[in-house]
């Protein structure tokens, strides 16, 4: 009990002490620098106010102490006239308020079982059918109700309770007839299961008399339901009367005690604030007010600070961006370009592949950084005497700080590659990938200073120059040796090659590797660095 009066007065001590320092910081915001002496004046008068609500506190508490006894008395009147305790009011007041929820729970069952039994009759009328099952339900429930309420003032208690032992009895009766029905209906619904198989598998004079079995499955699941449902109804009402009059009879007693334990804690608090403005003086009231004070002139200079660190800030932010700007993007450029060299075979070896290869065009150019230049170049018979440059762009110098840039030239350059990969001319018979690489190595070592990459999206199969895959395979080296005493080897000295779309089509496994073997040691004539040779067409390449 000490503890508990200790921690009351030392809340009240913080709530008052929060009142006087606003009141402070109101003094200095009306004054300013005469707060101060304007604070002795203050301080008196809410003594004085202090004073007055001690006053009023001790009047309501000798109110409180008449009224606590005669609710008392009150109290020990209703359980003396309902003989029960407070406990045992409380604890039928809970389990009335339990059983009460467990009947709202057993009507929507109710309503369930009459909407079930009655869904075949107002089939397409869904609203119609819930009103109704919820207005049966109901009014079956009030019927109850209103039989037990005029029935027990007619009947002693014993022959009250006498009677309902009987009718329960006769619900269980009604219950066990219930389900009895509806294991015959159960069973007659399997005989027309077994007909309605037998249907399209037996004669027609052998079939079982399907609308009867029908008639009488409806009959027999009616029956039942109304079975289960009448003593359902009716041991729902029985369980409502008794919670509504057990409630009846102790909600009185609970709620008196309830407001006799309301007058209590109120005049434990009045009595604590009493003894807490006994002891206040104008001394403790002026030292919480010039707190106020103080804070409120303090704190008028801390959003001025605030502004000024704000605005130091902003000046360095912008100018490290603005100098990001002049440099090429804050921490956005790209240290090292790459020239990228794109050879796309448009022929029609490659015609199954032309989504694929696509697609790997578009994967190169999203990966496409700040500097980069980029070119791409149709592979056909004529690379050569008749280039197609389809795409040529060179990526912005600046990133953004947000690769916007970026984002947006790689943008522009997808939808030119498709608008000219939906013109092209599918209708090209031969490959000549040797005469395109003399092509592609002039265009790469033109780029002196910047990284190179030449990346062929092609099968690798040559077709032109008397060529075939075949013979590729069987006399690679000694095509090799004829290419380089004609000088139609490229010079790719620095430069790194990727093969993508190496397909296998058409050819067999052993064709595949000898054409392959063929193009490894070509690039290692041309002093190329072959960073992979795949049938994939993933980019990068890890």
């Amino acid at each position: 009990m000490a503890d508990s009066k200790r921690s009351s007065q030392n809340q009240l001590a913080l709530v008052y002490s929060e009142r006087w320092e606003k009141i402070g910081a109101n003094l200095y915001k009306i004054s300013g620098e005469k707060a101060t002496e304007a604070l002795p004046d203050e301080a008196r008068n809410n003594e004085q106010s202090c004073r007055a609500e001690a006053i009023y506190c001790e009047r309501r508490i000798a109110e409180l102490d008449e009224e606590i006894p005669k609710v008392n008395k009150e109290l020990e009147s209703e359980m003396k006239s309902k003989k029960l305790t407070l406990e045992s009011a409380r604890g039928k007041l809970r389990g009335a308020s339990w059983r009460l929820l467990l009947c709202g729970v057993m009507a929507a069952v109710g309503i369930c079982i009459i909407a079930w039994s009655l869904g075949a009759s107002f089939y397409g009328n869904p609203l119609l059918l819930l009103a109704v099952s919820i207005g049966g339900t109901l009014a079956i429930f009030v019927c109850m109700e209103v039989f037990l309420m005029f029935l027990e003032p007619l009947l002693n208690r014993r022959q009250f309770y006498i009677f309902n032992t009987i009718v329960a009895a006769v619900m269980v009766g009604c219950f066990l007839a219930g389900f009895i029905h509806l294991s015959e209906a159960r069973a007659v619904q399997m005989k027309i299961n077994q007909a309605t198989q037998a249907d399209s598998m037996t004669f027609e004079s052998e079939l079982t008399d399907l609308d009867k079995l029908k008639r009488e499955l409806d009959e027999l699941s009616k029956r039942g339901m109304i079975l289960l449902f009448i003593p359902f109804e009716w041991m729902m009402g029985v369980f409502f009367y008794i919670s509504s009059k057990a409630r009846r009879r102790s909600k009185p007693i609970c709620k008196t005690a309830q407001r006799r334990d309301s007058m209590i804690a109120e005049r434990q608090r009045v009595s604590s604030k009493k003894s807490f403005l006994d002891v206040v003086d104008s001394k403790t009231i002026e030292t919480n007010i010039n707190k106020g004070i103080e804070h409120e002139r303090t704190r008028g200079s801390v959003p001025i600070m605030v502004t000024v660190i704000i605005i130091i800030l902003g000046v360095l932010i912008a100018s490290l961006l603005l100098t990001g700007s002049a440099s090429g993007g804050m921490f956005r450029s790209n240290p090292e370009p790459t020239y990228y060299l794109v050879g796309l075979d448009l022929t029609g070896s490659t015609e199954h592949d032309e989504q694929e290869n696509a697609r790997a065009v578009i994967m190169i150019i999203h990966s496409l950084k700040a500097g980069d230049e980029f070119q791409l170049m149709s592979i056909t018979q004529e690379t050569f005497s008749n280039p197609e440059y389809m795409v040529h762009h060179r990526m912005p110098s600046r990133a953004g700080y947000f690769d916007e840039e970026i984002k947006k030239a790689r943008v522009r350059i997808t939808k030119e590659f498709k608008k000219k990969w939906e013109g092209i001319c599918r209708e090209r018979p031969a490959t000549s990938i040797i005469d395109g690489l003399c092509m592609f190595s002039h265009l790469l070592l033109e780029r002196e200073g910047m990284k190179r990459k030449l990346i062929l999206i092609s099968d690798m199969l040559q077709f032109a120059k008397n060529m075939s895959p075949e013979k590729i395979s069987l006399g690679g080296d000694e095509i090799l040796r004829k290419l380089k005493g004609e000088g139609l080897i490229a010079q790719m000295g620095g430069i790194e090659v990727y093969v993508m779309g190496a397909s296998t089509a058409g050819v067999d496994a052993k064709t595949w590797m000898g054409v392959k073997r063929f193009w490894i040691n070509y690039f290692n004539n041309a002093g190329a660095s072959l960073k992979c040779y795949s049938i994939q067409r993933h980019w990068p390449v890890e």
